[in-house]
């Protein structure tokens, strides 16, 4: 699942792989993705298997331009939450209102706007921004063992937004195609 998502700092990926460190030491398997390639993010468009790619330069293009016009900025992790979709428990942390999110958002949104119609779920009139959190087997079992143990955390607090990046999201496979930093 391609997209173009929003990144993080290294002190707050430090921070999310930690406790998702934590919590595969402690049932001693890895049912939490850390991947260097696949860092903790905000999905801002998400593509269909490879369909991004016939859009690749025009997604550079505008990757460039947005991170050219806007700066770093943090946002508030909230709490956590849950959805189900088919088999797959789906389970991220929520976050809190952020006008900087929002402006990024709609100028990706504005500058690929011939790609998806204005009803995609990741369109920004209709989308909860989230950061999924990576369950390899996301299973009823799997997901509430994970939320139990991050449910722990003290929740309010910060995250650093650096970067705009098109990712794969593929769990197993990672790869970054193109990411470039917001100006400071």
């Amino acid at each position: 699942m391609p997209g173009i998502t929003i990144i993080f700092d290294k002190k707050s990926n430090d921070k999310l792989e930690s406790e998702y460190k934590k919590i595969n030491d402690k049932f001693k398997q890895e049912l939490l993705s850390i991947k260097k390639e696949l860092k903790p993010h905000i999905t801002l468009m998400y593509f269909s298997k490879n369909e991004g790619i016939e859009h690749y330069t025009k997604i550079k293009s505008s990757i460039i331009k947005t991170s050219n016009k806007y700066n770093s900025f943090k946002i508030n992790v909230k709490g956590l939450a849950l959805f189900v979709r088919g088999k797959r428990y789906i389970l991220y942390f929520t976050i809190a209102n952020n006008e900087n999110f929002q402006k990024i958002h709609k100028n990706i949104w504005k500058e690929l706007n011939n790609i998806y119609p204005d009803d995609n779920l990741y369109n920004p009139k209709v989308m909860t921004p989230h950061v999924t959190i990576p369950i390899f087997t996301s299973n009823k079992t799997n997901t509430f063992r994970i939320m139990k143990e991050l449910s722990k955390l003290k929740f309010d607090f910060e995250l650093t937004v650096s970067d705009i990046a098109y990712i794969t999201g593929n769990l197993y496979k990672p790869e970054v195609y193109f990411k470039k930093k917001l100006i400071k």
